[in-house]
């Protein structure tokens, strides 16, 4: 009886680490489509507003060119 439960808990180790390892690469490929979503509209607006560089407010904590705003109405049509 300790072998089959012994079996059975590598079946299911196994069965959670396949899972976990295919919800990880999901989560991966979501993230990457929503980021390069997300670059797109940066790029669009920027180019709309003639600008050569942004950014985000990690690297300039204040400016007067934010076009937040506009990439927010942009990702929402």
């Amino acid at each position: 009886m300790t072998k089959e439960r012994q079996s059975n808990k590598a079946a299911i180790d196994q069965l959670k680490a396949d899972y976990t390892d295919q919800l990880r690469a999901q989560q991966d490929k979501v993230s990457t489509q929503f980021t390069d979503i997300v670059r797109q509209a940066i790029a669009a607006v920027a180019k709309e507003k003639s600008l050569g560089v942004v950014f985000d407010s990690t690297v300039a904590i204040w400016t007067a060119n934010d076009i937040t705003d506009d990439v927010l109405k942009r990702l929402n049509k």
